[in-house]
């Protein structure tokens, strides 16, 4: 007996490390954890309610796919729950004026190594509202594309010159009365019920959604919106409507954006949870 239990320590200390191993690659689980970084970026413009956030992810145990990642808003006021898909990756370098120095990229799925934590900054937009959004401007094109055939005629932007007091005082003619056209002012209407950026308090759930394992690894925060950025988005509304005029003159819109803080939510709140 005694023999045989050696022989049985022999053989075990033999292929302990290959049970190791084989444990760590095929069984134990890999697990991610997300680090915000900065501020959250909310806006309203384009056709869709935005947030940007930047952040780290980092993989324990083993090699990780994430497939792609989502957040769910939830407004404490009245329990409004909005998901967002993820529309851009942004360039992680910035120049001394704050402008991005490389073009975006579209979203695809990466690998994170144990070894190599990944580095995210990520535009999410709301996919629902927008094509609520672009649905409204695809009606409204039409009808602004009349104003615009107007405006060419009297002046064209290729003229090679600035146009006359005179025809700059019939440009604004045009534009007050195509202002005051039932498009214009529905469409204005339908984008500002379309901006819930409210005053008050927000649930944000980041949402790390990886493939093989197919899990949803998840972490939660809270933020607030204030007044002043509340009403500084809401102006984006008549810039969203105005773009294509903008755009005749060869004026760039520019929108206003929020940032506010992260505040963590309870530890209970993160932890991973299977797909089934």
């Amino acid at each position: 007996m005694e023999e045989f239990l050696k022989y049985v320590a022999v053989i075990y200390g033999v292929i302990q490390p290959w049970l190791i191993a084989f444990y760590r690659k095929f069984i134990r689980s890999g697990k991610i954890d997300i680090h915000e970084t900065s501020r959250i970026e909310v806006g309203f413009s384009g056709t869709a309610p935005t947030i940007e956030l930047n952040g780290t992810l980092r993989v324990l145990n083993k090699d990780v796919f994430v497939r792609s990642m989502e957040l769910v808003i939830t407004r404490d006021k009245d329990k409004a729950e909005h998901v967002f898909n993820w529309a851009a990756f942004c360039p992680p370098h910035i120049s001394s004026m704050g402008i991005r120095m490389s073009p975006m990229e579209i979203p695809a799925g990466f690998l994170i190594s144990q070894n190599s934590p990944h580095r995210y900054n990520i535009i999410f937009e709301d996919s629902d509202t927008s094509k609520e959004i672009e649905d409204l401007f695809n009606k409204y094109n039409a009808k602004c594309s009349d104003i615009l055939a107007q405006l060419n005629i009297l002046w064209p932007p290729r003229a090679g010159h600035d146009p006359s007091q005179k025809i700059k005082a019939k440009q604004q003619t045009l534009i007050e009365d195509f202002r005051n056209t039932d498009a214009y002012k529905d469409i204005r209407n339908h984008l500002a019920s379309k901006c819930y950026w409210h005053h008050g308090n927000y649930n944000l759930l980041i949402k790390v959604i990886t493939s093989k394992p197919d899990k949803v690894f998840s972490k939660a925060f809270c933020f607030t919106i204030s007044e002043s950025d509340a009403k500084k988005l809401m102006l984006n509304v008549p810039i969203m409507v105005e773009e294509p005029i903008l755009s005749y003159f060869g004026t760039k819109p520019i929108y206003y954006f929020a940032y506010t803080s992260y505040n963590t939510k309870e530890s209970n709140e993160n932890q991973a949870k299977t797909i089934y």
